[in-house]
């Protein structure tokens, strides 16, 4: 196989291997994706309790492991969501990025 077949394959198999490149982003969310979407919504809210500095009552201890959970739940959907063609916004809103580099549409009514 001479360099420019491995040139070309390596350029389809990038191709293909980028979802938001590969991604109609016209096309609705998926159910599974807009389970992601309501997760993460749920995840930030339960992640804004979350205390970062060390506290003195061990009372709250469970709770704030859950909150921490609740973030690292946040931050993999967010990054899932992202590798998937959407964008986020305000927080924890979920659209699809506009033509202006920058913007992030809200995603239609489903």
């Amino acid at each position: 196989m001479n360099i420019t077949m491995k040139l070309i394959l390596a350029a389809v198999a990038l191709f293909v291997a980028t979802p938001s490149v590969a991604a109609d982003l016209s096309l609705p969310p998926t159910k599974a994706q807009l389970k992601d979407i309501d997760k993460l919504a749920g995840a930030y809210w339960r992640c804004r309790d979350y205390v970062v500095e060390p506290f003195t009552d061990p009372a709250y201890e469970p709770d704030n492991r859950e909150a921490k959970k609740a973030c690292d739940l946040r931050d993999r959907l967010a990054n899932k969501l992202e590798r998937q063609g959407f964008c986020l916004y305000k927080s924890y809103n979920v659209g699809r990025p506009g033509k202006n580099r920058g913007d992030c549409n809200d995603l239609p009514d489903h």
